[in-house]
């Protein structure tokens, strides 16, 4: 657990984070709701990857709504959740400090030509109809990790039409590389 000093800390980061960020969002909300659902999803993801207790968390911002239906159904969900929490005990054991978030440093809206081949992702990874795509981001956001260091992380956000945000934990030239645009 965080002492009172880390927590306070923690969200004193987060806090300037959101108040520095470049918005993004979908085009036609109105900038506090671009803010909002775009840095509330990064800054949720940074602490489901770095905290114990945040599996369920950190599924429902990186798989369509639609796999995790189907994993559920399969009755796997509540394994994928336990294998989730035991990787990350053993990892967050090695950390001598809590991770903090920093700030977002870039966010540059994705081409069409990317959002076709996040579509080609999610078709490939998760065997589903890709999903519509109501805006898509690359995000790169400071942070300082779990050992002291300073480091940056790229990531794509996407907001899906009928689910939410979704981070895709790949640099988009990564997914460019790996999936066609061809669906």
């Amino acid at each position: 657990m965080l002492s009172f000093g880390r927590r306070i800390l923690r969200f004193a980061a987060v806090v300037s984070a959101a108040l520095l960020l470049v918005s993004c969002g979908k085009k036609e909300s109105s900038e506090g709701e671009q803010r909002t659902g775009c840095v509330s999803a990064i800054t949720r993801y940074f602490r489901s990857v770095n905290e114990t207790g945040m599996a369920k968390e950190y599924y429902e911002l990186t798989f369509p709504k639609e796999y995790i239906k189907r994993v559920r159904d399969l009755e796997k969900y509540d394994d994928m959740l336990m294998c989730y929490e035991s990787r990350m005990e053993c990892e967050t054991a090695h950390f001598v400090t809590s991770p903090v978030f920093g700030e977002i440093t870039v966010r540059n809206e994705l081409t069409e030509k990317q959002l076709s081949s996040v579509a080609a992702y999610y078709k490939n990874i998760y065997s589903i109809d890709p999903p519509a795509i109501e805006a898509g981001y690359l995000v790169i956001f400071r942070y300082t990790n779990g050992l002291g260091e300073d480091e940056l992380k790229k990531v794509c956000a996407l907001e899906l039409r009928n689910d939410s945000w979704k981070i895709i934990e790949s640099d988009i030239k990564e997914i460019e590389s790996s999936f066609s645009a061809d669906i």
